[in-house]
């Protein structure tokens, strides 16, 4: 028997890069291959479009190159009046345009016009969204015909760019997602609104059909892969007003929802079998929290969010539980 290596990665935009960067570094000091060495992979939002990158064979300096080449595309340059009208006049502050056609070019198949979908993944996904007709939580999910999930058919003709638009569609910042399944199309909100950490998800995906009994694995090595949060908020009991009210509460949303999965994951691979290893930055002070935001795709912005999953990669890579994980 053998265990089964899941990769989690959080949501959080541009902030992506830190991840990109800290696993770049250490699957090059390990000499793995990502989509091999992780049997599934869980992301959302910004961790989602990762998860698909490694799903679709690309490692983690290619994926990288997304952030760094098309990060102003997907974030454009925009601030002040322009974008406050922007968001009043239609809730989210950039188009969809943008990061629709990166994705589609991003999930191609290489020498083809043919586009990457689900049931093409060379490892199992968990990508978390939100419907947004009945505020359900919806779980797109890949497999290789497994007897034990052979019920499981119902994303594998969604291309991996729709998923990514689907789990990546932040409120307040991109507009709802269309996907199109099957004979219909739904709606979709970014998965980071219930499961902005998705190692939960990814314990239950495993437990529920891969992981003891007679199955092919006996226990979990969960590497979970946090982003740089927030200095922090007001501490005099106060709201901010206006627009800062509003990112302010989407931030102690998504952040709350981070740190309970966390402890949630923690005590169900509390198990001495199993291995769980909670990968989370320093948070980031007052003046970096203000350059640093989930749109921020300065040359600056990501040149140090890079350095920082470097550096976080080099202290830890030999530390006994990372290494258990990747070797």
């Amino acid at each position: 028997m053998k265990p089964m290596r899941i990769l989690s990665l959080d949501g959080g935009g541009m902030k992506g890069v830190f991840a990109c960067a800290y696993l770049a570094t250490l699957e090059s000091f390990f000499k793995v291959n990502l989509t091999q060495h992780f049997k599934l992979v869980a992301g959302t939002s910004t961790g989602g479009i990762i998860a698909l990158g490694i799903a679709s064979q690309k490692s983690a300096a290619e994926v990288l190159k997304l952030y760094r080449e098309h990060g102003r595309e997907i974030f454009p340059n925009m601030s002040g009046p322009k974008q406050l009208l922007r968001r009043l006049r239609s809730g989210h502050a950039y188009e969809r345009t943008g990061l629709e056609r990166v994705l589609k070019v991003t999930f191609q198949k290489p020498d083809s016009d043919e586009p990457f979908r689900m049931e093409d993944a060379a490892t199992r996904l968990c990508i978390p969204a939100v419907n947004a007709r009945d505020c359900s939580p919806r779980v797109f999910k890949s497999h290789f015909n497994e007897p034990q999930v052979a019920r499981l058919t119902r994303d594998l003709k969604i291309t991996m760019a729709d998923v990514a638009l689907a789990t990546a569609a932040a409120p307040w910042y991109l507009p709802i997602a269309n996907v199109q399944e099957t004979d219909a199309r739904f709606t979709y909100l970014d998965g980071g609104l219930w499961a902005n950490n998705p190692s939960v998800v990814a314990i239950t995906e495993a437990l529920a059909n891969y992981v003891g009994g007679d199955k092919e694995f006996d226990r979990i090595q969960l590497l979970s892969v946090g982003l740089p949060g927030p200095a922090g908020f007001r501490n005099d009991g106060k709201y901010l007003r206006g627009m800062k009210f509003i990112d302010q509460l989407l931030t102690y949303a998504m952040e709350s929802s981070k740190d309970g999965a966390h402890y949630t994951a923690k005590f169900l691979l509390s198990d001495p079998i199993h291995t769980y290893v909670r990968v989370q930055p320093d948070a980031l002070n007052e003046v970096q929290s203000k350059r640093l935001g989930l749109d921020s795709a300065t040359r600056e912005a990501i040149e140090e969010l890079t350095m920082m999953g470097q550096l976080k990669a080099e202290h830890d890579k030999n530390l006994p539980e990372i290494i258990a994980i990747f070797t």
